[in-house]
């Protein structure tokens, strides 16, 4: 009766295992369908995280022209 018994535990665990393993995928599956898809699409159309539109105007610094003696160049800071 234990030798049984303890077959069906091991065969059970060979089917929970492959189960749990299409289990998490579906599951995964299902996150990147109604989480990651909707904020991908909405940081496209609406964010721009690298500042590539044209309207904005560009951040450079304005900056002393460099001189071109010797006595300059030992000055820069």
């Amino acid at each position: 009766m234990g030798n049984i018994i303890r077959t069906a535990w091991d065969r059970f665990q060979i089917i929970g295992k492959a189960n749990g393993d299409y289990v998490s995928r579906f599951i995964t599956f299902l996150m990147y369908c109604t989480v990651l898809v909707p904020f991908a699409l909405i940081a496209r159309y609406f964010v721009d995280p690298l500042e590539m539109n044209k309207s904005v105007k560009p951040h450079w610094r304005a900056r002393k022209p460099v001189g071109t003696t010797l006595e300059e160049a030992r000055n820069q800071s």
